[in-house]
């Protein structure tokens, strides 16, 4: 039982022949869980109406925490975050969305196959 954490610990962090992208996508795979929020939706009636939203977010650490934490540059971490979004295994943030530290996951099946290199 102890073996799994060990290698999914060796699988994010250590030196590996995989792509940058899909060392990052594992991490942020590994890092993904359920939130909840409200958001605010017209109504059927055409009235904005309150509603729960319930989302796939990786939140905690910056670009840079991630460049640190898998030995690439801040750079290449950008450009994969921005690969994972043309993708669409992360959704792209509409003018006004940004939040730091926050990487909402859309497909997480995708996601999780780029981990695996696929």
């Amino acid at each position: 039982m102890a073996t799994k954490p060990h290698n999914l610990t060796e699988q994010l962090y250590t030196a590996s022949r995989a792509t940058p992208v899909a060392r990052v996508a594992a991490i942020l795979n590994y890092l993904a869980e359920t939130t909840r929020r409200n958001a605010i939706k017209p109504g059927p009636n055409g009235t904005m109406v309150m509603t729960r939203i319930e989302e796939l977010v990786a939140s905690g650490p910056s670009q840079a925490d991630i460049a640190d934490a898998l030995c690439l540059g801040r750079a290449t971490v950008e450009k994969a975050i921005s690969e994972l979004r043309q993708v669409k295994a992360l959704k792209a943030f509409r003018p006004g969305e940004r939040a730091n530290r926050c990487y909402p996951i859309e497909d997480q099946h995708r996601l999780r196959q780029i981990s695996m290199g696929a």
